[in-house]
């Protein structure tokens, strides 16, 4: 699964759930990825958390975006096999970045770019569950 794809499943979600949500204008949009009536969504994959058992925080997006929420996608360490999604306000997930970055900074993601890495228990602390996929 790509980014693009983790927008669209995030999309059928919302359309489950009786919003009528968007995607970005044009493919890449620094300001948010999807959008309904009410809120701008930032929507981020991290395909090691069931191997690593971290998640991945990358900085450039974290704050570049104008998102209300971040949402990540991603297999828990407790459910083997089922994508959840994961949601907390970005200036809720901002806060706990500046707090984490001196002792937790590292270079990751596709493009090796400047972020953070929790621990999955650490992650639950800051992100709520919203279902699963």
């Amino acid at each position: 699964m790509d980014g693009e794809k983790a927008e669209s499943l995030f999309q059928d979600f919302l359309r489950k759930k009786g919003r009528h949500p968007e995607s970005n204008p044009g493919g890449f949009h620094p300001e948010w990825d999807v959008k309904d009536e009410q809120f701008t969504y930032e929507v981020k994959l991290d395909r090691k958390v069931q191997e690593t058992g971290n998640v991945y925080i990358e900085r450039k997006s974290l704050f570049n975006s104008k998102s209300d929420y971040f949402v990540y996608l991603f297999e828990p360490p407790e459910a083997p096999g089922r994508e959840f999604i994961f949601i907390a306000p970005s200036a809720k997930v901002r806060n706990a970045y500046r707090r984490l970055e001196g002792e937790k900074g590292i270079l990751g993601g596709d493009f090796k770019e400047p972020g953070v890495l929790l621990r999955y228990e650490d992650f639950r602390l800051i992100f709520r569950p919203l279902g699963y996929l």
